[in-house]
């Protein structure tokens, strides 16, 4: 039985009782460039990105989507450039 939060191990259950392989998947996407190079313009700036990933891989249950849009700096480099 599936209680106490443990629906993703079921649904890994029932997909291997199917003959199903589930691999897990972390789909980490460059936001800054999606939207420059395939985004901007174009009437599809709001994309559904776990949809979409869905619709693409469907033998795959996706773990985690990393998203991020900027690179990460440090302070002592945001100060150098105001400076």
């Amino acid at each position: 039985m599936c209680f106490g939060g443990r629906a993703q191990g079921c649904l890994a259950a029932a997909l291997a009782f199917m003959g199903w392989p589930l691999i897990r998947t972390n789909l980490y996407i460059d936001g800054l460039n999606l939207y420059y190079r395939a985004l901007r313009g174009t009437p599809y700036r709001w994309l559904d990105v776990g949809k979409l990933a869905r619709l693409l891989l469907p033998k795959h249950h996706l773990n985690r989507i990393r998203y991020p849009s900027t690179a990460r700096r440090s302070i002592g480099d945001r100060l150098r450039r105001e400076v």
